[in-house]
């Protein structure tokens, strides 16, 4: 939010009460002079309060303060609708980062305006894990349930792959990914080898061609879709956990050393996160119907 200081100043209740104090002369007095003074007095008042140092830190705070408590809110908001909805494990490990959060906030009671940026930046990027848990949540179930809607389409065999349990280990979640989208890419390239047999056996001016080809070609984007979602999964574990790596490092070092390297280690890993969380909602915005049906 960046207010506009001319506007901001005019509304100042001192300004206002000198505005009506001179409105109320001129009608008592029928004099348009007490009029021009006030005009005068207001434009210089404008021009000289309003670009004034003191007006600008002023109105720097104010929007400071207004930024604050919006992102509490929405920070709030976000930790009370999705603490119900993590697993146990992404729960646990989300209470063990907001601890940490708390500490460093303790700690930097009656210390230096940085410290006050560090537990911010900590706050976004508690924001960040809570966001990636309920993600990958949803992405983890969408190609569970694929994998299982195509064993039982084909009837497919040697399909032992269960769900990936919620406190497996980073290379676990990675091996999973990797069985569940090869099943997925075998199931929809023998479909599509099945299509393309009958796109073969089709005379051009059979009218279920076209279907067929149209078929053939959702297909292939399903599949795309699929390894796109594994990527994706596998990118979210990497950066929960490159989060909670900075939430460690910031634990053991953050008194101990440089103001702006302990900012510099923070800001990497948040612009890390923006940049998967930016990319994660434009996917998911276009393939919102898809994940819901998937989920």
């Amino acid at each position: 939010m960046k207010f506009n200081q001319y506007i901001e100043a005019f509304k100042e209740p001192g300004n206002l009460l000198g505005i009506a104090s001179f409105m109320m002369l001129s009608a008592a007095t029928w004099d348009l002079r007490v009029a021009c003074v006030g005009a005068v007095a207001e434009a210089l008042y404008l021009l000289v309060f309003a670009d004034s140092n003191i007006y600008q830190k002023k109105l720097r705070d104010k929007e400071n303060r207004l930024k604050e408590e919006a992102f509490r809110k929405e920070f709030d908001d976000l930790r009370s609708a999705s603490i119900g909805r993590l697993s146990t494990p992404v729960a646990e490990r989300f209470q063990t980062l907001e601890h940490i959060r708390n500490q460093v906030e303790e700690a930097s009671a009656d210390k230096e305006t940085w410290y006050l940026d560090v537990v911010r930046k900590l706050d976004q990027m508690l924001m960040a894990f809570l966001n990636f848990g309920l993600k990958e949540s949803q992405f983890r179930n969408h190609l569970h349930n694929a994998m299982r809607t195509l064993a039982t389409q084909k009837k497919r065999t040697g399909n032992k792959i269960g769900p990936c349990p919620d406190g497996a280990t980073l290379e676990e979640v990675e091996q999973w990914t990797r069985d569940v989208a090869e099943y997925i890419t075998q199931s929809y390239s023998d479909e599509i080898a099945d299509v393309e047999n009958k796109i073969a056996q089709t005379q051009a001016a059979d009218p279920n061609l076209p279907i067929l080809q149209k078929r053939a070609e959702l297909i292939r984007r399903r599949s795309e879709y699929a390894g796109k979602v594994g990527r994706m999964l596998v990118s979210m574990h990497h950066q929960m956990r490159l989060l909670e790596d900075t939430f460690g490092l910031i634990s053991d070092e953050a008194q101990s050393r440089p103001p702006q390297q302990v900012l510099t280690d923070i800001e990497e890993a948040v612009f890390q996160s923006t940049l998967l969380t930016n990319a994660i909602d434009e996917f998911a915005s276009s393939n919102e119907q898809v994940l819901t049906v998937g989920a």
